[in-house]
């Protein structure tokens, strides 16, 4: 089975909640906050993707969705493989900070 990985609508509240209760928490909740970083740097390294847009200077960068499958379907927690990126922006993708 595949693994779909988006900060669209169906993931952005998670993210959005881990810094908000880090906040709540006058920032002593570090577990959200380091779920937080944690997640926003595989965003970063994973999902960030630039789309030259005709007739500007600078690309668009968004969040890509990304899609894989396991490298052993029997194992879900195994690599992720053969791992392929959709250039959509997807509903509420435009927030991610």
């Amino acid at each position: 089975h595949n693994y779909h990985m988006t900060m669209g609508g169906a993931a952005d509240s998670m993210y959005e909640y881990m810094l908000k209760q880090w906040l709540l928490s006058g920032g002593k909740d570090e577990l959200c906050l380091d779920l937080y970083r944690r997640a926003m740097r595989g965003l970063r390294k994973h999902m960030v993707t630039r789309i030259q847009l005709l007739g500007q200077a600078q690309p668009l960068v968004i969040p890509a969705d990304v899609e894989g499958q396991p490298t052993n379907m029997a194992d879900p927690k195994s690599p992720i493989t053969r791992v392929s990126k959709h250039t959509r922006l997807e509903h509420l993708t435009c927030f991610v900070p």
